[in-house]
């Protein structure tokens, strides 16, 4: 088992956060094969961005040391046995990458990255076609920006400080897990790749999720971590595809409504059906269900095998999909709807007891698997005083954040995401009510975001 607390005091080597390209998310793989067929040309930019401002990351992350782990990256490539993973994926009933593509992530480079402070901030930005894997930063970039805020603050900590910390984070997790336990009908995920702890400690959380849930555990987003672990890599697709559809449409407001349901035509020529599964809320769920062609609607009823939550109430979302369901004559129990919008494990339970008799459900547990400390500092609401300018309780510095890489111009237009939570709204804030009138959003529910 992991020593977390002598890797905390005394680091090992270089300690690089991110050792192999597979230490990504299932869907970055996925999205870089549709993006090689059906828009290698396109031109995109890529930002994070910071929603939890509390945390002034540019003056608790070293740059050197930030700059120092992403140039590492770029030196990496995927061996031969990732890739003999990668070409020999079958756990989705046929083969999933064609050679060509196999051939295309043997041959992957992360490109050139941008990174400038603002303030207290950093801002970082990849650029170029998506012929050149782009995309493939976004996890990458989060991962190492998060860790080294973890480890800015653990280089302050005693030695009986760690000790008790995480003594406190594994006994949390373990008392969350046998509460899951208590309900063998609870499918879990494992999406805490892009905002946690760090990577020891993922792989950990999975470990764990293996040992106490069994078969409750239906894989990890992890690509490595499923590799070396033997379990099945789990993902579905993400936001930055329809954006991509509808910045190129704009500013034709009917193009534009359409441009969504190009990703499900062009995903199910290259996909097989476990891994069909609808995000809705790139521009709100409502204006992807309301501008849905009805000969499409009924064919993906029929053909995709679910959809997920990102965004909005998700009890209220959930009705409003089985609902869609059944006005198009399929049988909603037959049907898979993904929960993974910032849950708890009390989110998991309350949503499992309600959904459990009308429709099949699994819960993509991220930030609050993976990189849940709150409380488990042994002076959690001491003041973190060793960095200055930053005014946080050790509680607050050692929890888990909102930060996310998305979308921000395509072909040299600005983008927007428009989902159902006002808060998530992204890109450039001048373009929103255009957007709100071409997809006839009203005024919206806020949602706090944690994570």
């Amino acid at each position: 088992m992991t020593d977390f607390v002598s890797r905390a005091l005394h680091p090992d080597g270089n300690d690089w956060i991110v050792r192999s390209l597979l230490d990504i998310d299932f869907y970055k793989p996925n999205m870089d094969y549709y993006e090689a067929e059906f828009l290698p040309d396109v031109r995109v930019t890529y930002g994070l961005i910071n929603r939890s401002r509390q945390f002034p990351l540019a003056l608790m992350v070293d740059e050197a040391e930030f700059r120092r782990q992403l140039d590492h990256v770029r030196g990496l490539t995927i061996s031969s046995t990732e890739a003999a993973f990668l070409s020999g994926m079958d756990a989705y009933g046929t083969r999933l990458f064609p050679e060509r593509q196999v051939e295309r992530f043997k041959k992957l480079r992360l490109c050139e990255y941008k990174l400038d402070r603002d303030g207290e901030q950093y801002t970082f930005t990849v650029s170029g076609p998506n012929r050149d894997a782009i995309s493939w930063w976004e996890t990458i970039a989060m991962c190492i920006l998060l860790e080294l805020k973890t480890r800015a603050v653990l280089k302050f900590m005693k030695r009986h400080e760690v000790e008790i910390l995480y003594a406190r984070a594994k006994d949390k997790l373990y008392n969350k897990l046998k509460l899951l336990k208590q309900y063998p009908g609870i499918r879990i995920v494992n999406f805490g790749t892009r905002r946690r702890h760090s990577h020891l400690w993922e792989k950990f959380v999975s470990e764990m999720f293996l040992e106490v849930l069994g078969p409750q555990l239906s894989g990890v987003s992890n690509v490595l971590h499923a590799m070396q672990l033997g379990v099945t890599p789990m993902g579905t697709n993400a936001h930055q595809l329809p954006m991509q559809h509808v910045t190129l449409a704009y500013p034709d407001p009917e193009a534009m409504r359409q441009a969504p349901y190009q990703v499900l035509r062009n995903w199910s020529s290259i996909f097989p059906q476990p891994l069909r599964i609808e995000l809705q809320d790139a521009y709100t769920t409502d204006a992807y269900h309301r501008y849905m062609p009805e000969d499409l609607a009924y064919e993906i009823a029929r053909t995709y095998r679910g959809a997920r939550q990102d965004s909005g109430d998700p009890s209220e979302e959930c009705r409003k999909q089985i609902a869609w369901y059944e006005r198009h004559g399929v049988d909603p129990r037959e049907k898979l709807y993904i929960f993974s919008d910032g849950l708890t494990h009390m989110d998991i339970v309350k949503l499992y007891l309600e959904f459990k008799d009308q429709i099949m459900m699994s819960f993509g547990w991220g930030t609050n698997a993976t990189n849940d400390f709150h409380g488990c500092h042994p002076d959690a609401d001491a003041m973190f005083t060793h960095l200055a300018g930053v005014t946080l309780t050790w509680d607050q510095a050692l929890s888990g954040m909102s930060l996310v890489c998305k979308v921000v111009e395509v072909n040299g237009t600005r983008a927007v995401k428009l989902p159902n939570n006002p808060k998530k709204i992204t890109g450039d804030q001048t373009l929103v009510p255009f957007y709100k009138v071409v997809y006839a959003v009203g005024d919206q529910v806020s949602q706090e975001v944690l994570v």
